[in-house]
């Protein structure tokens, strides 16, 4: 009777957090405006880098977790990569950096890429890093405020 009643309270605290488990995802539509494709292929740090289609041609870009933030980086390229895209995001104390490739028209080659620029000054309550204190650095410091240690 014991082990019964072990199963059925075991089964309770698992239904129990099914749906807590499903709750802690959230969706961010990151598509810019005017794109007629995109795609997030990174993420760190509050920083997103990927790909977006502007007229017939791939664009890599660089998000701060809106679609408004979305940053064209093909527009620091030289005129001859018709295309590029990005895969990658990090960033240390000084410097974001973002890889990826460009399609150069000159070679004919698809070529690596490296985006940088420099951080601005850290701010202690700019909690996703995207050089804004607002709404959404609130919510950063709820989710590591309530994580108990």
């Amino acid at each position: 009777m014991a082990s019964v009643a072990t199963t059925m309270l075991a089964l309770i605290a698992l239904a129990a957090l099914a749906p807590t488990a499903h709750a802690q995802w959230t969706v961010t539509n990151l598509h810019p405006a005017g794109a007629t494709y995109s795609s997030a292929n990174a993420a760190s740090g509050g920083q997103q880098a990927g790909t977006a289609a502007l007229g017939n041609f791939y664009h890599a870009g660089w998000w701060s977790a809106t679609a408004a933030s979305w940053v064209d980086l093909h527009v620091f390229v030289p005129a001859e990569y018709t295309s590029s895209s990005a895969g990658g995001v990090s960033s240390d104390a000084t410097y974001l950096y973002v890889t990826g490739s460009g399609h150069n028209s000159l070679t004919g080659q698809t070529e690596g890429l490296l985006w940088t620029r420099p951080l601005p000054p850290s701010c202690p309550a700019d909690f996703n890093h995207d050089s804004v204190v607002d709404f959404f650095d609130y919510l950063e410091f709820v989710q590591v405020f309530s994580v108990r240690c």
